[in-house]
């Protein structure tokens, strides 16, 4: 037998070096990868990388590996390791890993300390922002790493409870220069889709090549196998190092010699199992079930288990034999040699006893705790109300703590043990709406499934069906998210007659939702919402609520002249303003269409801001991701796209730590704001935000293609293109999409006015002054002044100093305001008129001032366009001898634009722009345009 000569490196196991035979066979590649994860660690940087694999191919092996290696370089190492019974305990993970850092907590800021001590039980207060406690655990990393690198390893993260793998996640992803590193092990395909740690750096762990894996096997029987017989064990355990160490002695000896026929393939995981319960079921009674409470407690303290067996007058000593037998190993924790060791157990006792071990587990933690009602729920069978109330209110325990996965998998216990009725029932709507709002719609849409939603009546049908609308926004199902604002009015339906703020509610759900499918929307439109608010709110007695005068502007905005609605958007901003900061976070969707309406900046930036606060403040993920992308998009229509762009990396961060997918987050962006961004390739960009716009409607969100196109009308006027922004603006505008077709005006006017449509140029215009003069603020006041002064220098005979007020106006009332873009672009068209009406030395006055503007929020394309007009008006000039006015042609070429573009956008002749681009090309000693850019960069400098 020839075999390929083979590193073997003996290393010792968790349970010690005469374990037996545990070799780094065939895992050089793996092997050198930690080591020099480790070296960069040591080195004071900081690296997370995740092991996946399936059961037993040597995860944990290799996390030793690394223990050793972080050893000899001095780098410190704190270990972690999932527990399946701790699912429904929140930060539970968290809360043994900050133990294992052993860091004070008095030495942690004092909104940091705070947030730890509510997470984990230990003090009164609200609920804690969950980003506070992965800044928390952050820290105390930075903490632990201060006098030496520090190292996680954490075994099974499959397992972590969902709020301590969300809070591992944020932290993971924030771990830069900190000389802190995580290496994560995990099963492959065990997370059940996307999740927080999704993007991180991996290295998968194959099964052994076949030479590592036939070594292995003759090292552990002792003796030299038939490459025939080896070959088909390899082939039946997949090179499972686990599968290979613990099966190959139990193959009979026929079967080594090739007498009896091996499997072509082992089930490995059940393999095993069952392996491990022969084993096990040969240990004395007493042991296996200390071995059972064990299992059922899951986080290996000893004080636990002992008490929970004392219960079953099972003593300490029922260890031993299992000890003896190397299937767990008693210290400061209690380690099962592998998971597949306490699954054996716990599945191979009988349901009797598994539920005697969890009630023994709930007995020894005591009334009052989250761990008891865990535990008491899964000891419990058949129905039980005392017990799901129980559950009930450990799930709002959870929630005081932040712990928004745990509280929901509690109330989904909580409803299981549910007698039927209508509490039962009750109580399944609860567990969807956590689910929901922890970030988990998956699993609401399940524990939906389970209701019979269309038999239901009443108030109970109507918050059934709220939750299968939010549960169909979320699912990426085009037609179910098209049909979510009609689900909403069949809940407002429900309700009716029975409970008016839930009837309420649903409109108010049914207007956000629109918002997000606009056009798209199947059984319902704005107008048929708009009805139905005013037909549920006009019979009505005393003065509206909050949210009946929000509905009611909606209404008001959608079926009446401006003049009339605006009053009431008033109102509505007023009273949303006053009510703080839960109100914003619950009112935030709704509330930011009327003050966008109502063209109020400050209070939409104020509402957001407070939103963005209490979401923080509440751990409500899904929320806080959705309130700073909203602000992202609120800025760039300002023309913010520094501001902008800062909110919606944030924003992904958030998604991120949720596991929101690739396609998600590119849904969740922001088009408006890469449209004013730009880029270094426009043909690129274009098509990064068509194809955004165009994956909106392919999941019915076509609210995400109203903002794209606009993009589009965006970038066509910063690259002086008004006839193809013209035909977007135009008829996003005719969509009347509640705010978004007021919203577009100010560009509409732009497009319009020089693309020659006059007539639509000044209605938009016209628009825009009823608008202002009803809402009276600064941003709509500087909108339509600007309007005003576009569409008179197109008429005939114009007064040149009523355009010029027109647009001095325009720049006072938007230097009140945010909107820094918008001010630079009134400055920029200003400069443009003058330099029309041969005025260059008062257009460079305000094309200097757009110019720097731009430069300072990071507007590209508006800046290039500045830049070609202060060019042309002699402020600026190319090397090479061109004459401004050559440079300002030389550029627009460059750019790609044809003559007649050139000519129109320079108010030039065709003949003129033809001359002076035969001028540049004799100049700048080029042939054609795609050698001019290249030229250009070499010799533009500014003067």
């Amino acid at each position: 037998m020839t075999t390929t000569r083979l590193s073997v490196r003996v290393v010792a196991t968790r349970l010690g070096a005469d374990e037996g035979w545990t070799m780094l066979l065939g895992r050089e590649a793996e092997s050198a990868r930690i080591e020099a994860f480790v070296a960069t660690v040591a080195d004071g940087a900081g690296d997370v990388l995740r092991l996946l694999g399936e059961p037993g191919v040597g995860k944990t092996v290799l996390l030793d590996h690394a223990a050793e290696v972080a050893a000899d370089r001095g780098v410190r190492v704190v270990r972690l390791a999932g527990v399946r019974s701790e699912a429904g305990l929140p930060f539970a993970a968290v809360q043994r890993l900050l133990h294992a850092l052993r860091v004070p907590v008095a030495s942690l800021p004092p909104l940091q300390r705070q947030a730890l001590g509510v997470a984990f039980g230990e003090i009164e207060g609200p609920p804690p922002d969950r980003f506070r406690i992965g800044a928390a655990l952050r820290a105390a990393l930075v903490v632990a790493a201060a006098e030496a690198p520090v190292l996680g390893l954490v075994d099974d993260l499959q397992w972590l409870d969902p709020d301590s793998r969300d809070i591992l996640g944020f932290a993971a992803r924030r771990l830069e220069e900190s000389g802190l590193g995580l290496l994560l092990a995990e099963r492959a395909g065990d997370d059940g889709g996307p999740g927080p740690f999704d993007g991180l750096a991996v290295l998968p762990v194959p099964g052994l090549p076949r030479d590592a894996a036939v070594a292995l096997v003759e090292r552990v029987l002792g003796r030299a196998l038939d490459p025939p017989i080896a070959d088909r064990i390899v082939v039946a355990t997949g090179g499972n190092a686990l599968a290979l160490v613990e099966l190959a002695p139990s193959l009979s000896g026929h079967q080594l010699v090739g007498g009896t026929l091996l499997p072509e393939q082992l089930s490995i995981g059940p393999t095993l199992e069952r392996h491990y319960l022969e084993r096990i079921r040969a240990l004395p009674p007493t042991t296996r079930t200390w071995l059972l409470v064990a299992a059922a407690a899951g986080n290996g303290d000893p004080g636990l288990v002992s008490g929970a067996a004392a219960v079953l007058g099972v003593g300490v000593d029922a260890a031993g034999p299992a000890e003896d037998e190397r299937l767990i190993r008693v210290g400061a924790r209690i380690e099962f040699r592998h998971p597949l060791v306490a699954a054996a157990v716990y599945a191979g006792a009988g349901a009797t006893d598994r539920r005697r071990s969890h009630r023994a587990v709930a007995d020894a933690l005591g009334a009052g705790t989250i761990g008891h009602a865990w535990h008491l729920g899964a000891a419990t069978v058949g129905v039980d109300e005392q017990v799901a109330a129980t559950l009930e209110a450990a799930g709002q325990r959870a929630a005081g703590q932040g712990g928004q996965a745990a509280r929901a998998r509690l109330l989904q216990r909580s409803a299981e043990l549910t007698p039927d009725g209508p509490r039962r029932t009750e109580r399944w709507i609860d567990a969807a709406e956590a689910f929901t709002t922890a970030g988990y719609p998956a699993r609401a849409g399940e524990v939906l499934g389970a209701l019979p939603v269309d038999l239901l009546g009443g108030a109970t049908r109507g918050r059934a069906l709220l939750a299968r609308a939010a549960v169909w926004l979320v699912s990426g199902a085009a037609d179910l998210v098209r049909a979510s604002p009609a689900v909403c009015l069949e809940a407002a339906d429900a309700f009716a007659g029975v409970d008016a703020d839930q009837e309420t509610t649903a409109l108010l759900r049914a207007v956000e939702l629109l918002g997000v499918v606009e056009r798209g929307a199947v059984g319902t439109d704005f107008e048929a919402v708009a009805r139905r608010i005013l037909r549920a709110l006009d019979g009505r007695d005393g003065p509206d609520t909050l949210p009946q005068l929000l509905v009611r502007a909606v209404a008001a905005l959608t079926l009446w002249p401006y003049a009339e609605a605006a009053p009431v958007l008033r109102r509505a901003t007023d009273a949303l303003l006053g009510a703080g900061p839960a109100a914003a976070q619950q009112y935030s969707s709704i509330g930011v269409a009327v003050t966008t309406a109502a063209f109020d900046d400050a209070a939409r930036d104020l509402l957001l801001r407070r939103a963005t606060a209490e979401a923080r403040r509440t751990g409500s993920l899904q929320v806080l991701h959705s309130m700073l992308w909203v602000h992202s998009l609120t800025a760039a229509s300002l023309g913010r796209p520094d501001v902008a762009g800062a909110l919606l990396e944030d924003s992904r961060a958030v998604g991120r730590t949720m596991g929101l997918s690739p396609v998600v987050e590119t849904i969740y962006g922001n088009t408006t704001c890469r449209a004013w961004q730009g880029a270094a390739d426009p043909a690129a960009l274009r098509a990064e935000i068509a194809a955004g716009g165009a994956l909106g409607r392919a999941v019915g969100m076509v609210g995400v293609e109203t903002m794209a196109r606009n993009a589009q009308v965006v970038l066509d006027l910063a690259d002086g293109r008004p006839a193809e922004a013209h035909g977007p603006a135009s008829a996003i505008r005719a969509e009347r999409a509640l705010q978004v077709a007021m919203v577009v005006l100010p560009d509409l006017v732009e497009a319009a006015a020089a693309a020659g449509h006059d007539d639509e140029a000044a209605d938009a215009a016209a628009e825009l002054a009823a608008i202002a003069a009803a809402s009276r603020t600064d941003l709509a006041r500087g909108f339509a002044a600007r309007a005003r002064a576009l569409v008179d220098a197109r008429r005939p005979g114009a007064d040149p100093a009523a355009v010029e007020e027109a647009y001095r106006e325009s720049a006072e009332h938007l230097a009140r305001t945010t909107a820094t873009g918008e001010l630079a672009r009134t400055r920029l068209l200003h400069g443009e008129w003058l330099r029309r009406g041969r005025r260059r030395g008062e257009a460079r006055e305000h094309l200097r001032a757009a110019l720097a503007l731009f430069e300072d929020i990071g507007a590209r394309p508006f800046a290039d366009r500045a830049r070609r007009e202060l060019r042309a008006s002699g402020g600026q000039h190319a090397g090479g001898g061109l004459t401004a006015q050559e440079a300002a042609v030389a550029d627009l070429a460059a750019a790609g634009a044809t003559n007649p573009e050139i000519a129109a956008r320079l108010s030039l002749s065709r003949h003129t722009v033809d001359y002076h681009l035969r001028k540049v090309f004799q100049k700048l000693g080029v042939t054609d345009r795609r050698a001019l850019g290249a030229v250009l960069r070499r010799t533009t400098h500014t003067t």
